[in-house]
């Protein structure tokens, strides 16, 4: 009986009364969805929107009515549902002068309108963008509590955002300005400026967002880099099979256009190209021949394929196989793994950073201690994760 319950409350996560816990849906894997999301009520009376869940950006944002772009359908199979100013009574456009259009100038291209609108246009790494201006309304977080909020009416969208795949109504900011719904909340002394979230990377995927302190032992803390767009942090060398990649450690310092980043709104991992390059012939040295796919049986890259140590500043992360390979698809009945680790291109290339996505987070409870200055994890199996 002591064993068995010492296995329940490894699957138990203990917040503090404070804290805010949001269901997470969505799954890791690129050739299902490649993203995780959760839902929010904004507005009087409040509407559900599904947001993307993305700790690489700094602003919640909504398709707005009327719109050019947006996408009218999910196939996702989640209804979209576009938000209208005018359709909530406790909705106003934020004016050039509130302070709120000075921040969102430091993190996007902005500007103010000859109707009094705080504007922003965003672009996004994959080639999407999204146009719009911010607005001021009641967010409903909890049964009962509420907080007024400023996000963003997006009523342009280009690139991926403007098409049904792996559509959503937005995207849910979690980045480290002012102006992100996490910053919001914390200032507002709603929450402590502490979140986290568990990935689950099976097949059917989700998991859960928590707003406010997480009680877990066992968990590794890296400090962040200060003064960062990003959740930047040190990350000082890579070891594949227990053996130290050569690898210049100026290539994870962290400078303008680098630096080793956790966004949860990538899908994959990317390494400047020096680092890939080693990494895949470091891997490709334990399992010869491995050409970047493998079309070996797929309960064998747990034997097949060595485990990856990522050294940070004061803290380690082991990685399994599942963890920097993606299942692309199948040949002859046997399933096709692929490295999903790409590289940032050339080392002539303007962006030389290192970004660690869904591909590397799901699977671990991650902690973003903004109060002091630290991102720590463990390894979770988040579809059994409790909330006590």
């Amino acid at each position: 009986m002591q064993l068995l319950k010492a296995h329940d409350r490894g699957r138990m996560v203990k917040l503090k009364s404070s804290a805010v816990s949001l269901p997470v849906e969505g799954v890791a894997d690129p050739y299902i969805a490649g993203l995780y999301f959760t839902q929010v009520q904004l507005g009087t009376p409040p509407r559900t929107y599904n947001l993307q869940v993305d700790t690489g950006s700094d602003l919640l944002w909504v398709n707005c009515h009327p719109c050019i772009g947006c996408p009218a359908f999910s196939d996702l199979k989640i209804p979209i549902v576009p938000y209208d100013v005018k359709a909530s009574a406790s909705s106003s456009k934020v004016p050039c002068s509130d302070p709120s259009c000075t921040l969102i100038t430091q993190i996007s291209e902005s500007g103010c309108n000859d109707q009094n609108q705080c504007g922003y246009s965003f672009q996004y790494g994959d080639g999407s963008g999204t146009l719009g201006y911010l607005v001021e309304d009641v967010l409903h977080y909890m049964v009962n509590a509420t907080a007024t909020v400023i996000f963003g009416c997006g009523f342009k969208q280009s690139g991926d955002l403007s098409t049904s795949e792996r559509a959503l109504d937005g995207i849910i900011g979690f980045g480290a300005s002012d102006l992100s719904f996490n910053s919001q909340l914390a200032k507002q002394g709603k929450t402590p400026n502490v979140f986290a979230h568990c990935l689950d990377g099976g097949e059917r995927g989700g998991g859960i967002l928590v707003l406010g302190n997480v009680i877990e032992p066992d968990i590794q803390y890296t400090p962040l880099v200060p003064y960062m767009y990003h959740y930047n942090v040190v990350l000082q060398s890579i070891s594949v099979n227990n053996a130290n990649l050569t690898i210049d450690p100026k290539l994870f310092s962290n400078d303008v256009m680098q630096g080793t980043i956790f966004d949860s709104g990538t899908t994959l991992a990317y390494l400047p190209d020096e680092a890939y390059q080693a990494f895949t012939q470091a891997v490709s040295l334990v399992v010869a021949p491995f050409l970047l796919c493998d079309t070996r049986l797929s309960r064998f890259i747990y034997k097949l394929f060595p485990n990856v140590v990522l050294y940070f500043e004061g803290a380690s992360m082991t990685l399994t196989p599942a963890e920097y390979l993606i299942r692309q698809a199948s040949a002859a009945n046997a399933p096709i793994w692929c490295m999903g680790w790409q590289s940032m291109g050339s080392a002539e290339s303007e962006l030389q950073y290192t970004i660690f996505g869904d591909l590397v987070l799901k699977n671990k409870l991650v902690v973003y201690d903004l109060e002091r200055g630290r991102i720590g994890w463990r390894p979770f199996d988040c579809k059994f994760l409790s909330l006590v």
